[in-house]
């Protein structure tokens, strides 16, 4: 009997603390339901006054950042804590709209960063071109140039924002670099065209020497790229102005080299009469010596030179020394020099290319000018010959026996 008193007991106070716990939870539901609903409100009322309160283009930027998710936080309600029962509800996170209007702010200074910088942009782009986008490429690739930074105090509320920051210290250092690049391209380019002028003005000034219808071969040597006093050289130059890695340049130099061309100038004026001669019988040094070839009357002698070498000039001194006669013979030609009786010396000059210009050294005429270009020798007849009404005939053979033996000479004898 007491046992079913006690069920009867038992059954009776489950019943009633089912009834109160279903009450108070229905109570719970019904005031998370209207704080859920209320908190929800109170959310889009709040984020219309702080709409309201921004100018169109601060509305604008927040529209642009603005993400809800990030802009609640939760809010967790017991009924029975220490079981862990209860229900979430989302509500304004604190220091949400005074991130915001922080964010909005930067996001203003950041929108004219961006601007300034596409100006600075636009302007290195017109002023260096290539070298510009060459540089601005490499520092972006190369992580060196960051001007994008997505660190802010809010950044829980906008964790994707980039802000654009201007470093004025990196964009003076470009500045600096590219008119350091600039200024060694522009040198070396300056270089490049003085050393090419120099030739232009090199060549003009001594075409003159050259016989008129030389010119062109004159020029030509001077250009051929393996002998020309032009010489190109590939060079290395560091731009190192910055806190970031060197620009290296490798540019072609040029450079004039004087005595290079001095070298062919004076090959090239030998090389325009290597094959030049004159006519037998050719007084060149009639500036000088007697032009005449000629005796009248019972008193002459002769003096009869068969030529079977190189090119020679004869000269013919009197005893006192004074040139009487001179006469070019050419190679297998030969000449007879009239002139009166008397102690008579012949001289021989003889090579190849006949060069007018080729100042020569006398001992009688200080104007004396045309020689020989190559292989040029200076011989005489050792002895005095003395001439009455006679004949003497020279056979000039390149042999080692002949009718005489010729003895070294000198420019200043022969003339």
């Amino acid at each position: 009997m007491n046992m079913k008193r006690n069920y009867i007991i038992i059954f009776v106070s489950a019943t009633v603390l089912l009834g109160f716990y279903y009450t108070y939870t229905q109570h719970f539901l019904v005031a998370y339901e209207e704080k859920k609903t209320i908190s929800a409100q109170n959310f889009e009322n709040e984020l219309k006054s702080f709409r309201a309160q921004l100018s169109e283009q601060e509305g604008n930027i927040f529209d642009s950042i603005y993400q809800e998710k990030n802009a609640k936080v939760t809010v967790r309600k017991y009924f029975i804590k220490k079981l862990g029962l209860g229900a979430n509800y989302e509500t304004l996170a604190p220091d949400f709209f005074e991130c915001s209007r922080s964010v909005i702010a930067a996001v203003q200074e950041s929108y004219q960063n961006l601007n300034y910088i596409d100006n600075l942009k636009r302007q290195h782009t017109d002023r260096y071109g290539d070298d510009y986008e060459t540089l601005y490429n490499r520092l972006v690739n190369n992580n060196e140039l960051v001007y994008k930074t997505s660190s802010f105090d809010c950044n829980q509320f906008f964790p994707d924002l980039q802000l654009v920051a201007y470093e004025s210290s990196v964009w003076n250092d470009i500045q600096a670099h590219l008119t350091k690049l600039r200024s060694v391209i522009v040198d070396v380019e300056r270089a490049n065209s003085t050393a090419r002028n120099e030739l232009q003005n090199r060549t003009r000034n001594n075409i003159g020497q050259f016989r008129s219808s030389y010119h062109s071969a004159f020029r030509s040597r001077i250009e051929r790229e393996s002998t020309s006093p032009v010489q190109s050289s590939l060079n290395e130059y560091v731009i190192d102005v910055g806190d970031f890695s060197p620009t290296v340049l490798n540019l072609e130099t040029t450079r004039f080299n004087e005595n290079h061309f001095n070298t062919i100038l004076q090959q090239e004026l030998t090389a325009q009469w290597n094959d030049n001669a004159l006519a037998t019988g050719a007084r060149p040094y009639a500036n000088c010596f007697p032009e005449t070839n000629s005796c009248s009357g019972l008193n002459c002698s002769e003096i009869r030179v068969n030529n079977s070498g190189s090119d020679v000039i004869v000269t013919v001194k009197d005893r006192s020394g004074r040139v009487v006669r001179h006469a070019y013979i050419r190679g297998n030609n030969s000449l007879t020099i009239h002139l009166p009786d008397g102690t008579y010396q012949t001289f021989f000059y003889s090579g190849r290319g006949w060069n007018p210009n080729k100042p020569m050294t006398s001992s009688i005429c200080s104007q004396l000018r045309g020689g020989f270009v190559s292989n040029e020798s200076f011989t005489k007849d050792p002895s005095f010959d003395n001439l009455r009404r006679s004949v003497i005939t020279y056979t000039l053979t390149p042999t080692r026996s002949g009718n005489f033996n010729t003895v070294g000479s000198s420019a200043s004898q022969n003339f």
